[in-house]
C-alpha cells in the first residue's frame, strides 16, 4: 500500500513540473525574434549614384563602350616640360674684364646666333688688337720674295687672329680691326646659337672672371617632358611606349 501511495505522488509532481514549464515555453514562442537580431546585419538598401558631367569631370570619371581587346596597364604620373638638353648653351667669360654695356638684359629675351650680348672692356683684349695691327703691318711690308720671311709673317697674323677668336671675338669684328686699323675699348660678346635666354648672371659695370657663366640660352622649338615614375611602375615603362600628356594651361587637351 505505501509503494502505490510513493509511485502516485512521484507522477503528481512530475504532472506539476510539466505544467509549469509548458506556459514558460509558450511564453517564448510568443516573443519576436526579431528585435534581437543586430541592427548591423540587416542589409542596407542600394540606391544608384548619379553624377553631372562636371562631377564626373572633378575626380576623373571617364565612360567608354564595353569592347574584346588587350589588356594595356596605364601608368599615370606628373610631370614638367623643360628645354631639350641638346638645346642648351651657356655663354661663359673666357678672359677677365668689365661689362661695359648690356644688349640682352632680361631672361626670357629672345636671341639670334651672332647678336651681340655685351661688350666688354679688357686691358688683354686691348693688347690683343694692337698685337694683330702690328702683325698686319709686318705681313704687308715684307718682300713676297722672301718665301721663309713671308710665311713667318704670315703665321703671326693668324696667331693674332686666333687668339681673339678663342675669346669669342667674332669674325666681322676682327675684319673690322684690320679694315679700319683702329683699336676699340671694348669688343662684343655675341650668341652662339638662336634661342631664348633662360638665365642671365650678370648686370652692366660688373667685373666678370674667365670661366664665370654669363647667360644660358636654350632652343625651345624643341621641349623635353620629364615625368616622375614610381618603382612600382617601372617594369611597365619601355622603350617606344606610346605617352599622353596633358598641361595645366590647356586642360582636356592632350599632346
Amino acid at each position: 500500500m505505501k509503494r502505490g501511495l510513493v509511485m502516485l505522488t512521484t507522477a503528481v509532481a512530475l504532472m506539476a513540473a510539466a505544467c509549469r514549464a509548458k506556459p514558460k515555453a509558450n511564453a517564448m514562442a510568443g516573443m519576436d525574434m526579431s528585435d534581437s537580431t543586430p541592427a548591423d546585419s540587416v542589409p542596407a538598401e542600394r540606391a544608384p549614384v548619379h553624377l553631372s558631367a562636371e562631377q564626373a569631370h572633378a575626380i576623373g570619371v571617364t565612360f567608354t563602350v564595353v569592347e574584346r581587346g588587350p589588356l594595356a596597364r596605364t601608368v599615370r604620373t606628373v610631370g614638367q616640360v623643360v628645354a631639350a638638353e641638346p638645346g642648351l648653351a651657356d655663354i661663359t667669360a673666357k678672359i677677365d674684364g668689365f661689362v661695359e654695356e648690356l644688349y640682352v638684359d632680361a631672361t626670357g629675351v629672345t636671341v639670334r646666333r651672332g647678336q651681340p650680348l655685351l661688350t666688354l672692356y679688357s686691358p688683354m683684349l686691348v693688347a690683343a688688337q694692337e698685337e694683330l695691327l702690328a702683325a698686319q703691318r709686318l705681313a704687308a711690308a715684307v718682300d713676297s720674295a722672301d718665301r721663309e720671311t713671308w710665311r713667318n709673317a704670315q703665321a703671326l697674323l693668324a696667331a693674332a687672329r686666333r687668339r681673339l677668336a678663342y675669346w669669342d671675338i667674332s669674325a666681322d669684328q676682327i675684319e673690322r680691326i684690320e679694315r679700319t686699323g683702329e683699336v676699340t675699348k671694348t669688343l662684343a660678346l655675341t650668341a652662339p646659337v638662336d634661342g631664348v635666354v633662360l638665365d642671365k648672371m650678370v648686370v652692366a659695370g660688373q667685373w666678370v672672371t674667365s670661366g664665370m657663366k654669363l647667360y644660358r640660352i636654350a632652343d625651345l622649338r624643341t621641349v623635353w617632358i620629364e615625368g616622375a615614375v614610381f618603382e612600382q611602375d617601372l617594369a611597365f615603362i619601355r622603350v617606344g611606349a606610346p605617352v599622353r600628356a596633358e598641361l595645366a594651361a590647356y586642360p582636356g587637351r592632350f599632346v
